[in-house]
């Protein structure tokens, strides 16, 4: 879970295995103000990635090549193009 440190920026962390795939998206607990995932792409440690937002976004997939804990930061400062970027072990 993201935790907003004010409206246009966030950041997290989990723990996950070795090949234990995770599907997410960031979203407003109405699921209706905000809602983004990426086109598809499954998203690795050092790569930031464009986010989609709206209804047909598609899930974020992380498949994490090595067990450990994995950060989540969002910038969206462009709120038009909101960057998700991931780092980890």
């Amino acid at each position: 879970e993201l935790r907003w440190r004010d409206q246009l920026q966030g950041n997290g962390a989990i723990d996950r295995s070795r090949g234990e795939n995770t599907d997410f998206k960031i979203a407003s607990s109405d699921w209706s103000t905000v809602e983004c995932g990426t086109n598809g792409t499954n998203v690795s440690p050092g790569v930031g990635y464009a986010m989609v937002c709206g209804s047909n976004a598609a899930n974020v997939v992380l498949d994490p090549a090595e067990t450990g804990r994995y950060e989540f930061s969002l910038d969206a400062a462009d709120t038009t193009n909101p960057t998700l970027t991931v780092s980890g072990p």
